[in-house]
């Protein structure tokens, strides 16, 4: 494919965030990964101090970002905190064998886009960036029916900015760095349940965490500040489970107890319960009283 957006018009004068001396650039070079990853994540944020640039690029290839997964880079909105809803594109850093990446580093980066999609339930697609400093590859993972997705990517090009005007593979980083959300395929997180005449959106405000069956967001509701639980299904094989669940807590609903989640909206796949609890480290003696009080129901 070709890259999909109007290619940046900035150019730059300064050396920092041209990517002109990445530590795998000498052909008998041999950096670790966290060398180039560390060089990488420095030479943009030189970038992200460009007057254009709508997105910073974040480190996370410490941090289980994505459930338990665990990307090299994520472009962020400015100002946004690092969270899965918030994750615009995905990048993995990689060295080459020869000229080209291999499939188990291509596999990994979209890998990464696929868990974008599954933790951002309303969006059609994302692109993934692949690089190791010195070439840059653009893939875009669209979602298809039945929880497939399609592919395309562009040719590896130059990330190195050595004369004046810049090389294709830089005006596609900064390209990326300097356009809106929406334009990479972001949408603000949210789900509608309709209910005869009535339609109800829930905002996802954030991840919560992520299991074998479901992802649990925290959310809102229209007009409320009061925050929810949203349970929704990885895929189509565990809809039998939410229809169990659902039918669970709707029997639960009749015992009226404060100390049972309370089933608020539910569609096919999804399910939005109050309250919103915090995690419990080690239970209080109120805690098995109200545990006890509850069974007696």
């Amino acid at each position: 494919m070709g890259f999909p957006l109007p290619l940046t018009q900035t150019r730059r004068r300064n050396s920092h965030g041209k990517f002109q001396n990445p530590p795998n650039l000498s052909p008998g070079a041999k950096p670790s990964e966290d060398d180039i990853q560390e060089y990488f994540i420095d030479e943009c944020s030189a970038l992200k101090a460009l007057p254009e640039t709508k997105l910073y690029v974040g480190d996370t290839h410490s941090i289980p970002l994505l459930s338990t997964r665990k990307p090299d880079f994520v472009f962020i909105l400015k100002g946004r905190p690092l969270d899965p809803l918030n994750v615009v594109a995905v990048g993995e850093i990689r060295k080459r064998t020869g000229n080209n990446f291999k499939n188990a580093d291509i596999g990994h980066a979209v890998a990464f886009g696929e868990k974008v999609l599954q933790l951002q339930p309303r969006r059609q697609y994302v692109y993934a960036v692949l690089t190791d400093c010195i070439v840059i590859r653009i893939y875009r993972i669209t979602r298809e029916d039945n929880n497939r997705f399609s592919y395309g990517y562009t040719a590896s090009e130059s990330l190195t900015y050595k004369v004046t005007e810049p090389p294709n593979g830089w005006k596609y980083l900064v390209t990326i760095m300097e356009n809106s959300p929406d334009k990479l395929g972001w949408i603000e997180p949210s789900i509608n349940f309709v209910d005869g005449n009535t339609e109800t959106t829930v905002t996802l405000v954030r991840s919560i965490s992520a299991g074998r069956t479901s992802i649990v967001y925290e959310g809102t509701l229209d007009n409320s500040e009061s925050s929810v639980v949203v349970k929704k299904a990885k895929n189509a094989q565990y809809l039998p489970c939410f229809t169990h669940e659902k039918n669970v807590l709707t029997t639960l609903l009749d015992l009226n107890s404060p100390h049972l989640p309370k089933l608020l909206l539910s569609n096919n796949d999804t399910l939005v319960m109050s309250p919103l609890c915090t995690k419990v480290n080690n239970l209080q003696m109120k805690d098995i009283e109200n545990i006890i009080e509850t069974l007696k129901t």
